[in-house]
């Protein structure tokens, strides 16, 4: 079990440090933008266990909506043009740009992506899909491993997001941060923060004014939302572990499918061509079922490394200031609760002010 401890008053101390050494909201300070990456939709039919689809294993489709933004997050972060990225277990309308997606089509040969990124203010800066194709050499040993397959499909995503990031320039990158910290500090105070900001005739959310650089409830704000990323953080360490764990088998796994697809193909032009008097019954058979065979094989294996992506990405135990808090059900709901739990925290030490 694995339990994370966040002392309250020691964090507390260490984001006064913080602030008092960092650009004040309104500063205009040009900042790299932090990015919120949201489980992507896995696109799985409503009728696909009376209806398979060809190239749909639900487990594994249902791993890979957690795995793909894990993988898109990596390209992200090593582009060094942005500011923290993180694997969101739910969407955060106050992420400074948040990415959804849905997953139109993952298997071997091809993956398809429908990608869509908003900034906080409502401003698009993506609605598209992505798909690329694999090459007999992404299956080679010579490969760097290093470099995820379909690696050129989150290298496009990144370059658009950059040239997004360009157009609007450091004063519209610094209205994104401004806006971002007030629609959350409205989130805890809607009272307090409701005449901060205005959606226009479009429904972009516009500044009207901002609050004073040493605002001491703002500055209790921004120590609840630490204390929600420092859940996310570490999430994201068990991600990265568990993405380890399955990239390799996952891999191999496309590699097959990959085969069984081109094998399908050259016995279809093999019939179509030849008389099938003259074909090796039995042959063709035994070879139909190997590849079936291994094809399963390596479904059920990257299943249980799939089962566990789903259902083993968060800590169940944490502990705040001496308190232990226990949180039960799926990551969306722990999630959720660890949020309660920290606004309600929020209440108590202001109504102690």
């Amino acid at each position: 079990m694995r339990i994370l401890r966040i002392p309250w008053a020691m964090l507390t101390v260490a984001l006064c440090c913080l602030a008092a050494t960092g650009p004040a909201l309104g500063a205009g300070a040009f900042q790299q933008l932090d990015i919120g990456l949201v489980a992507f939709d896995p696109g799985i039919p409503e009728d696909i266990e009376l209806n398979p689809s060809p190239g749909i294993f639900p487990e594994v489709r249902r791993a890979e909506a957690n795995y793909l933004p894990f993988v898109l997050r990596q390209t992200l972060v090593a582009s060094d043009n942005w500011g923290v990225v993180r694997v969101l277990p739910a969407p955060d309308t106050s992420a400074e740009l948040l990415i959804s997606g849905t997953i139109v089509r993952s298997d071997g040969m091809v993956l398809e992506i429908a990608l869509k990124a908003l900034d906080c203010t409502g401003r698009e800066w993506l609605n598209k899909t992505y798909k690329a194709t694999t090459s007999e050499q992404d299956f080679s040993s010579a490969r760097n491993s290093s470099k995820p397959l379909f690696a050129f499909l989150y290298r496009q995503v990144e370059d658009d997001l950059r040239n997004k990031a360009n157009e609007l320039g450091a004063s519209g990158i610094g209205r994104i941060e401004q806006v971002s910290k007030l629609l959350y500090a409205r989130s805890l105070v809607p009272d307090a923060f409701a005449g901060y900001l205005e959606k226009n005739a479009l429904g972009i959310w516009e500044l009207r004014r901002l609050p004073a650089a040493n605002d001491p409830l703002m500055e209790r704000i921004e120590r609840v939302r630490e204390h929600e990323y420092l859940f996310v953080d570490a999430v994201d360490e068990q991600y990265a572990e568990l993405f380890d764990r399955m990239t390799p088998s996952y891999d191999m796994w496309r590699k097959i499918i990959r085969e069984e697809s081109f094998y399908v193909d050259s016995r279809t032009e093999q019939l179509k061509s030849k008389d099938k008097r003259h074909l090796d019954a039995y042959e063709s058979m035994k070879q139909s079922y190997n590849a079936y065979k291994w094809s399963k094989v390596e479904q059920q294996e990257v299943a249980l490394l799939a089962t566990g992506l789903n259902n083993e990405l968060s800590p169940t135990l944490l502990e705040i200031e001496g308190r232990m808090v226990s949180l039960d059900g799926s990551l969306q709901q722990r999630y959720e609760e660890w949020r309660r739990i920290l606004y309600r925290m929020f209440e108590l030490e202001r109504a102690q002010q």
